[in-house]
């Protein structure tokens, strides 16, 4: 994003005179780009102890060359500036000169929080800019060591400056001539002017070194004195240490290979008892050598087998992890239990432990005994049944060994034969079918045939199943539900509305006996447009047709309101002669100029054929009778022995047609 404020001119330096209360500490020429004008900012500093409300300022602007060009007016109000607290920075005084590059500062009004307002100009000046301390000799090194003395949280910035106006002091801070102690830091003037002194600060100097090297004399001689005394102490301690280290090198071997195994060994399996896997863990790291393997394989061996016979899965789990890879977890008597584990959680419903359990099993013998697959076979079958098919063929019978294949067949049977008693034959064919023999699927047909058909009376979606189910059945089978669903749909299908049990029951019949027909009948009488309708049930010419051209309700209000607008009319209005022919399809119209006189003169345009065209006649049963013409829809209404005939979209040019 673009900043607002473009810096023109910095004015670094600071701006005060005895007399003032305030000092322009710094201040900038801006442009703000928004309003595409100078602005003015200036950091005022109030330097006296009295708070102060509102400050008036003249700024007088010069050109580069110093060329005055006016003076503007800087107002500062509603503030609370207290002693060493500061304003200005963020309020703009806007600076009309654009070519303003130098200036100058009068403070003309200030008004403090007491009430007081001191109505005075009072012009203040810039100050030579104060050299910063450079520490290059002895004596500024004491310098700064003093003014630390005085107050050792002051950072030196600059050596004393006075002035008639004002002194500086060494912290930075700008006085007031008359003000002995700085308004910051608090130092005051007269031990601050004691240290201009060079003598006194060289004489300083060599007080300080001298102090420096006693104190390094006193250092080294106890320094000399504790190193005698350690040589000493040490030759005595290596001697205690040499008899001591005998006595602990038989101790600590002894601990190591002996007492503590043993015992970090009977923590870890308490804190595997606990189920507390984690310190066990680095318990069991505290054992060192090579006993630590083996201590820690029968620990985590003889949890596992606690908790699988505790049916604690994930505890067993947890201690698994630590075996699974040694001749340990192929045994057989952890595989056993892990069987019985997966048995029980799958009967349960608890897929996730059954996996689990069952990843675990490293024994073929055991993956393929007659046990287990029997469980997986139920629990597959038990998931058919429940309509959950990706759990039975993903966690139960995709895991069923070769060797059972024919149980296998006769699971997807039995559950074919059960869903298609329940009525979820298609879930049947969908999911079972593809594992069932030949022979299975024939003994299914009937079966199949009585599902579809109690379904059919159920609700009429089902009806548009037949074609999933048709090559699974019997060609009798086939024949006989084919005969069904065409008596029902004939038997549902009403001459005056349209049928949508019968349209699905056609709809599976292609070509069966005259179901096309109805179909074809159907669907003309779908649409809602009934001069579509009446067209094409006319042009259909059946038997079923004629009779709903001859019945239906809406066909009946269409050809009677059509037999009343056919034919030939004629009429008058704003100077023209109207004629309009109306057919089943068709209006015609022709407009000629009439030959009436003028004030007895015959108009030579008389008779004059001025506008004929031809439209398609449409009806709608919101809209009635119309025609469109240049876009618009535009109605036929008749009214008795007469009709109004829209000539634009609006009624004003509507005539009046009679036969």
């Amino acid at each position: 994003m673009r900043e607002r404020y473009r810096k023109i001119l910095s004015i670094d330096e600071k701006y005060y005179q005895k007399e003032s209360p305030l000092l322009l500490e710094k201040a900038a020429l801006l442009f703000d780009e928004q309003k595409e004008i100078n602005i003015f900012q200036g950091k005022f500093t109030n330097v006296q102890s009295l708070p102060i409300a509102a400050v008036y300022v003249d700024i007088t602007c010069y050109d580069i060359s110093g060329k005055e060009l006016g003076v503007i007016q800087g107002i500062y109000l509603d503030m609370n500036i207290r002693q060493n607290a500061s304003f200005g920075t963020d309020i703009p005084v806007e600076i009309p000169y654009a070519d303003a590059r130098k200036f100058s500062f009068a403070i003309t009004k200030i008004a403090y929080t007491n009430g007081t307002i001191k109505d005075q100009t009072i012009s203040i000046h810039s100050i030579p800019k104060v050299e910063r301390l450079v520490i290059d000799s002895p004596v500024m090194e004491q310098y700064i060591r003093e003014i630390s003395l005085f107050n050792s949280i002051i950072k030196c910035r600059n050596m004393l400056v006075q002035d008639e106006e004002y002194w500086i002091c060494p912290c930075g801070t700008l006085n007031a001539t008359e003000e002995k102690t700085c308004r910051k830091c608090g130092l005051n003037i007269d031990k601050l002017t004691k240290l201009s002194d060079t003598a006194y600060l060289n004489q300083r100097h060599m007080e300080y070194e001298e102090e420096l090297r006693r104190k390094e004399e006193i250092e080294r001689q106890q320094e000399e004195d504790r190193r005698r005394n350690i040589h000493n102490r040490n030759i005595k301690r290596v001697k205690l240490f040499l008899v001591c280290a005998l006595i602990l090198t038989g101790v600590f071997l002894l601990a190591k290979y002996v007492v503590l195994p043993r015992y970090y060994s009977d923590q870890a399996q308490r804190y595997l008892n606990e189920k507390n896997f984690d310190t066990a863990e680095k318990t069991f790291q505290k054992i060192t050598g090579s006993l630590r393997a083996s201590i820690e394989l029968e620990g985590y061996y003889d949890c596992c087998i606690k908790f699988l016979n505790e049916n604690d899965i994930d505890s067993a789990q947890t201690c698994y992890e630590k075996i699974q890879d040694t001749e340990e977890a192929k045994g057989t008597k952890i595989n056993d239990l892990w069987k019985n584990a997966c048995i029980k959680e799958a009967n349960n419903g608890n897929q996730d432990h059954m996996l689990l359990c069952y990843s675990n099993i490293k024994n073929q013998d055991i993956i393929e005994s007659k046990e287990l697959n029997d469980a997986l076979l139920q629990c597959g079958k038990k998931s058919l049944i429940n309509l959950d098919f990706e759990s039975a063929k993903e966690l139960y019978l995709s895991k069923v060994v070769d060797k059972y294949s024919a149980s296998l067949e006769n699971v997807y049977y039995d559950s074919a034969k059960y869903l298609i008693e329940e009525g979820n034959y298609i879930e049947a064919v969908d999911h079972c079918f593809e594992h069932i023999s030949s022979e299975h699927i024939s003994e299914l047909s009937g079966e199949l045939k009585k599902a579809y058909l109690l379904s059919i009376d159920k609700k009429y979606t089902c009806v548009n199943n037949f074609s999933e189910i048709q090559k699974y059945l019997s060609k009798a089978d086939v024949s006989s539900i084919k005969k069904v669903l065409y008596t029902k749909g004939k038997k549902n299908l009403r001459d005056n509305e349209y049928s949508a049990f019968s349209d699905f029951c056609f709809a599976q019949l292609k070509n069966y006996k005259d179901s096309s027909m109805y179909r074809k009948f159907l669907g003309i009488i779908k649409s809602g447009d009934i001069q579509g309708v009446y067209k094409k049930l006319q042009k259909l010419n059946t038997g079923i047709a004629k009779r709903y051209l001859r019945e239906n309700i809406d066909i009946k209000e269409y050809k009677e309101s059509l037999k009343k607008i056919t034919g030939s009319w004629k009429g008058n209005g704003s100077g023209y002669d109207y004629y309009v022919t109306i057919s089943e399809s068709k209006v015609t119209y022709k407009r000629y100029y009439d030959d009436k006189p003028v004030w007895g003169i015959v108009d030579p345009r008389a008779g004059e054929l001025r506008d004929s065209d031809s439209y398609k006649l449409k009806y709608s049963s919101y809209s009635g009778w119309y025609y469109t013409r240049f876009g618009r829809d535009l109605k036929i209404i008749p009214t008795g022995n007469g009709l109004k005939f829209q000539f634009y979209d609006v009624w004003k040019r509507t005539i009046k047609m009679h036969k």
